[in-house]
């Protein structure tokens, strides 16, 4: 029996909404400055900016009302209409390639998930020097996100190491101005209702 040509995957039913949402940051990740997918369609800013729209109204809807849930539903409906439409770009000009299209970070068929969906919390290299770039999983019922960071070779083991940032609505953040060829550490949990969350694995990136 032949081999059946993986495509991307157009089925985000059993994506739990963070899982999506972290799946499609993945996949801008990946694609930005992507040489073999030059002219995104639809772009990378307007799928940021719905991913963005999504996690905000999913937040809401944990203990909000039947508006906020028919909102966040809406929402979830709009990024996968445009998510699909970005895989159907992806194949088009992989012309089927499936090493140009798993360049991309995009779910393929035949039970490929992204590997973001395995991870809570990432750092890429930022668009200007000495930035760093951080993200993490939307956590449930997260009223904000608490950024710590730490610059040495080695995590610490004495929490007083870590320099409070900032917090934020969002569950990602920037780092700029930092001192190239140095290795920062970086840590995040939520604040919730009921509380600070355990912090996430801390995670590090050598600046650039």
């Amino acid at each position: 029996m032949a081999k059946r040509s993986r495509k991307p995957v157009k089925n985000y039913k059993y994506y739990k909404t963070p899982e999506l949402i972290d799946t499609v940051r993945f996949v801008i990740s990946k694609m930005t400055g992507n040489a073999y997918f030059p002219v995104p369609k639809p772009t990378l800013s307007s799928l940021a900016m719905k991913a963005d729209d999504l996690e905000l109204k999913y937040m809401a809807a944990q203990n909000g009302g039947p508006p906020q849930t028919l909102a966040m539903k809406m929402a979830r409906a709009d990024l996968v209409l445009n998510t699909v439409m970005l895989g159907a770009y992806i194949y088009n000009v992989a012309f089927g390639d499936e090493a140009i299209m798993l360049s991309s970070g995009f779910p393929l068929t035949k039970g490929d998930i992204a590997p973001i969906l395995y991870r809570e919390f990432w750092l890429k290299k930022g668009p200007f020097p000495g930035e760093v770039l951080a993200y993490c999983k939307a956590i449930p019922r997260a009223l904000s996100y608490i950024w710590m960071i730490y610059i040495g070779e080695t995590e610490p083991d004495n929490d007083d190491a870590w320099k409070f940032i900032r917090a934020t609505s969002k569950a990602r953040t920037a780092f700029k101005n930092l001192e190239q060829g140095t290795k920062i550490w970086v840590r995040v949990c939520a604040v919730t209702t009921k509380g600070m969350t355990p912090w996430l694995t801390a995670e590090h990136i050598m600046v650039q």
